[in-house]
């Protein structure tokens, strides 16, 4: 059985936390990772209470996909043994019609065996990436097509399935969490635009996968163009969404903290306003007292700039808005944050597609948003990315991200990182 190490825990972030959705915030049906796997130990081992200025890369980076197609980073999943990444093909119709789980070791970033998930419908109806979470000693993934409706399966540390996959017709499913009596996931109906609208309904299940019951969360009333959704260690959840609902091509941020079974343990909260002209993306990660929201701000002639803004469980601001890194740009790149074991956060992200000379980074963050020592190159190779995700843990942590081999596709990469102060 795992425990967690911190009074709260991320979830995809990973993530959140990576991706850039059609709203910027993280993407497709990426999942942030985490998902109780932010901060997790064996059971009986002690959490280090130190923060860590400074992680440094200690193996290049490290190939996890190999197929001719566009295998997309979907989940990432901090264990005691590693970290399970979610990963399928993208393309329609797909070369692999697959969800697949993969084990990379913290330090040395050995690979376990690639593991085949589920099937998917091939048809170019609508699919999901695939979610993973872990509580109460069990692992699980969930992922859906339009066709068929939410497959769920438990895996084990490596990822390998321990039994068959039991699907629910209907809505698909996203964003899974580890339960007292189970597990749940978010479902929506799918969309044909690619965005993500209300309403949005919680599903309790067992740990089979079974509906145990639903609970609206999200009514049609509520403008949702895009949501998302983050764990916290007392088994509660925040969801965030953005809306274009201000004003024309405005984007606001909003949040609501749940308790497990869906119940409002706050009203709505305003996080962050995106004005018309500002293309920026954002994230956010669990902290001991509530949570990190962060986002990218300006653009040319000025340069980009990641801000953090630190809130209770229920969206209360407990601090001002903190510039923590700034680079030249053009382009924002695309982001992702993770809760690390002392306390702190660690912030990374990719050059955006567009650079000659694509490098990734990670930067140490206080709670409050804060930077902590200074940014740091852990990768002068990587491929240009369009998801990035990071997993962090007192065994060390996990850049990842995807990039294009020319001629050939765009595959699954690993980073491992180590506190280097």
């Amino acid at each position: 059985m795992l425990r967690l190490a911190l009074a709260f825990s991320i979830t995809l972030l990973p993530l959140g936390c990576g991706a850039r959705s059609p709203l910027g915030g993280p993407s497709f049906d990426e999942e942030l990772p985490g998902a109780d796997g932010g901060v997790v130990l064996p059971d009986g081992a002690a959490a280090p209470a130190k923060l860590c200025p400074a992680w440094v890369a200690t193996h290049p980076p490290v190939q996890l996909s190999n197929t001719a197609s566009i295998m997309e980073l979907q989940s990432a999943l901090g264990t005691s043994s590693g970290v399970l990444v979610g990963y399928a093909d993208e393309q329609f119709p797909p070369v692999d019609p697959r969800w697949h789980a993969r084990l990379v070791s913290y330090g040395t970033a050995t690979l376990g065996d690639e593991s085949s998930l589920m099937p998917r419908n091939s048809s170019q109806l609508g699919w999901t990436g695939v979610s993973l979470a872990q509580g109460n000693g069990r692992i699980a993934a969930v992922a859906s097509d339009q066709v068929n409706g939410m497959f769920f399966v438990p895996i084990d540390q490596n990822g390998a399935p321990t039994g068959a996959p039991t699907r629910t017709p209907g809505d698909p499913g996203r964003y899974l969490l580890g339960t007292s009596t189970g597990f749940s996931a978010l479902r929506s109906a799918f969309d044909p635009s690619g965005l993500r609208h209300s309403p949005v309904e919680l599903a309790s299940l067992d740990a089979s996968g079974q509906v145990l019951g639903s609970r609206t969360i999200l009514d049609a009333s509520v403008p949702v163009d895009w949501y998302w959704r983050f764990g916290l260690a007392d088994g509660s959840f925040v969801i965030v969404w953005a809306a274009s609902d201000a004003c024309p091509g405005c984007r606001t941020v909003r949040g609501q903290h749940f308790s497990e079974s869906g119940v409002a343990m706050a009203s709505v909260a305003r996080l962050h306003d995106f004005g018309a002209n500002e293309y920026g993306n954002y994230t956010a990660a669990a902290t001991s007292t509530g949570f990190l929201l962060a986002w990218s701000e300006g653009g040319p002639p000025n340069p980009i700039e990641f801000v953090g803004e630190p809130f209770d469980p229920d969206g209360v601001p407990t601090g001002g808005a903190t510039h923590f890194a700034k680079f030249p740009g053009p382009n924002a790149p695309l982001f992702a944050l993770a809760t690390a074991p002392g306390g702190d956060l660690l912030a990374a992200w990719v050059d955006d597609s567009l650079s000659q000379h694509p490098q990734a980074y990670v930067q140490s963050v206080r709670a409050d948003g804060s930077p902590e020592g200074s940014v740091a190159t852990v990768s002068t190779a990587a491929p240009s990315s369009d998801t990035v995700m990071v997993v962090a843990s007192p065994l060390g942590a996990m850049l990842l991200y995807q990039g294009d081999i020319p001629n050939f596709g765009i595959e699954v990469y690993a980073v491992p990182l180590a506190c280097g102060s």
